[in-house]
């Protein structure tokens, strides 16, 4: 099998991003699953540009993941380990997984839009 050019990669990771951005709802809605049946309580939300509609070619997906999970630092890393198994590593996504005291002692100051799962 020939190796790949340095341009081939990123042209490979050009089509991945947009593959992202155009199906983000898709990915969240999965990530949201996996979430819920751990803490159906838990709340799911889109922010950031893609949100605001003025994304660019550096944007990231930002995905918030307010949950009692987080609560417990050896949980938190595992729920991102498994979010990761979704979204495929090197993913498109930011995932900010927190409790809903971080939520209300600083994301809330600074998330202007928002879309909720």
């Amino acid at each position: 099998m020939p190796r790949k050019e340095f341009i081939d990669l990123l042209i490979e990771d050009a089509e991945k991003r947009r593959r992202c951005f155009e199906n983000y709802l898709r990915y969240a809605e999965k990530v949201k699953a996996l979430v819920r049946r751990k803490d159906p309580n838990a709340r799911i939300m889109v922010f950031g540009s893609v949100v605001r509609g003025d994304v660019r070619p550096d944007s990231d997906i930002d995905l918030l993941i307010i949950t009692e999970i987080a609560e417990k630092l050896e949980e938190r890393i595992g729920l991102r380990m498994e979010i990761m198994k979704i979204l495929g590593e090197g993913s498109t996504f930011e995932t900010h997984i927190i409790t809903a005291e971080e939520y209300e002692s600083w994301y809330r100051r600074f998330i202007d839009r928002f879309l909720e799962l």
